[in-house]
């Protein structure tokens, strides 16, 4: 019977009394565990298999430079990874740790994301109302179905009449139609940034254990790609709940208060359409600055550190060392190399005897 590997095994009895967010993300790693245990698994083998390789090329009776320098590096890329692998249970708690250190969380970055989301689509569903009802009179004086012959429906079309010309001459089809597109763009744009914090916060344990298998690929052949994906989940795992907190003092800076009031300005006028219709431009391109521009230069910030957190974790790999480039290509420039030093060696030796000749019958 062969013996069963029990992931959380390696989790600290102390975890358990961590904070709530610990215990939710820990329940997190707990429902992905089918997945993650086969990758660890996995990786573990193939850290074992570069381990070997490197014993088994150290013994080797061959006399090829460039396939001994291998042995080394298998080697300590095996350790290596056993190293992470060890650490693999320790590192969302300690990312969880330090954004409560830092005075943010998962939890409440979601419910400000929610906020900002529910209250923009309160404005664009506000907005829709609005050009419905400016294009009521269109639609009435083109059913041509009104009774004429009765009061009311005359008196229908006269109101119809007077609207349909003011909305004309106001063209206030075309504004609501304008900020409609622009609520429903950074509606759209939120419900992005909440997709991706989402799937980040959802997979963060699966990509880790995935990255670390990448890494673990003898040769070295997944190491760039397995070392920017646990660099990826690092950053923006602590990265996403922190945005709130860093863009605060931007949005402050700017002097058109924050997101929530903003919405909440814009919110608070809806029974009064005019000075909504008035205001809504500035407001909601003032919401734009924030909460697309920003995010974005934040983004990109992260996506920086990313690219520097993979060259740490990766070593310093850039591209993927091929086997075959290193005991092929490798050893035939070698081989040259040392027939050119051998013939330079051999020409200078037979000069230096030539000229110890000359000055002996000298």
């Amino acid at each position: 019977m062969e013996p069963q590997f029990e992931l959380f095994s390696l989790v600290p009895p102390t975890f358990y009394n961590s904070s709530p967010q610990s215990l939710q993300q820990l329940g997190t790693i707990k429902e992905m565990a089918p997945q993650t245990d086969s990758l660890f698994i996995i990786a573990l083998y193939l850290a074992s298999l570069s381990y070997f390789l490197g014993v088994l090329i150290y013994m080797l009776p061959l006399p090829f430079r460039g396939l001994k320098e291998w042995a080394p590096k298998l080697i300590k890329d095996a350790v290596y990874i056993v190293a992470w692998l060890s650490a693999y249970t320790y590192i969302l708690s300690l990312a969880q740790n330090l954004l409560s250190i830092l005075g943010a969380s998962w939890q409440s970055y979601f419910n400000t994301m929610n906020e900002e989301i529910t209250g923009i689509a309160g404005i664009y569903g506000f907005i829709l109302v609005l050009l419905f009802l400016v294009y009521l009179p269109k639609f009435i004086l083109a059913a041509k179905t009104l009774d004429f012959t009765d009061p009311v429906g005359i008196l229908v079309y006269i109101v119809a009449l007077i609207v349909n010309f003011l909305v004309q001459v106001t063209n206030i089809r075309q504004v609501l139609a304008n900020l409609a597109s622009l609520a429903l763009n950074m509606l759209m744009y939120l419900i992005a940034i909440q997709s991706v914090s989402l799937l980040i916060y959802e997979t963060a344990p699966l990509l880790i254990v995935l990255g670390i298998l990448l890494m673990s690929l003898p040769f070295r052949i997944g190491r760039p790609a397995g070392s920017t994906m646990i660099a990826t989940v690092l950053v923006f795992y602590i990265g996403i709940p922190l945005m709130p907190h860093v863009l605060a003092p931007f949005e402050e800076a700017i002097g058109v208060g924050t997101a929530g009031y903003l919405i909440g300005t814009l919110q608070s006028e809806f029974a009064n359409p005019v000075v909504f219709v008035t205001n809504a431009f500035i407001i909601l391109n003032s919401l734009k600055f924030i909460d697309e521009f920003l995010p974005a230069a934040y983004f990109a910030v992260l996506v920086g550190i990313t690219f520097g957190v993979a060259e740490v974790i990766g070593e310093g790999t850039a591209d993927p060392l091929i086997p075959l480039e290193g005991f092929i290509v490798g050893e035939i420039a070698a081989a040259e190399m040392e027939e050119e030093e051998e013939k330079i060696e051999k020409e200078t030796e037979e000069q230096n005897n030539n000229e110890m000749a000359d000055n002996d019958l000298e």
